[in-house]
């Protein structure tokens, strides 16, 4: 999502870097269809806390619970 925020003037450096955060969410979508950006109702699988797993339930309310470890 870079390139949707920066616009580097010319003869400048930028420099990034990846986070390893990632959301889950449901949604009817149809194979290979572009899935947009949108991380309201989601559950947040944030790697940069240390886990090495993050399990995530759908519960029957329609909200997530993620547990790391």
């Amino acid at each position: 999502m870079l390139s949707s925020f920066v616009s580097p003037h010319p003869n400048s450096q930028l420099y990034c870097a990846p986070v390893s955060k990632y959301f889950v969410k449901v949604g009817d979508f149809e194979v290979g269809a572009v899935v947009p950006y949108d991380t309201s109702h989601a559950a947040t699988c944030d790697f940069t806390l240390g886990y090495q797993v993050i399990k995530v339930v759908y519960n029957p309310d329609g909200t997530f619970t993620t547990t790391g470890s």
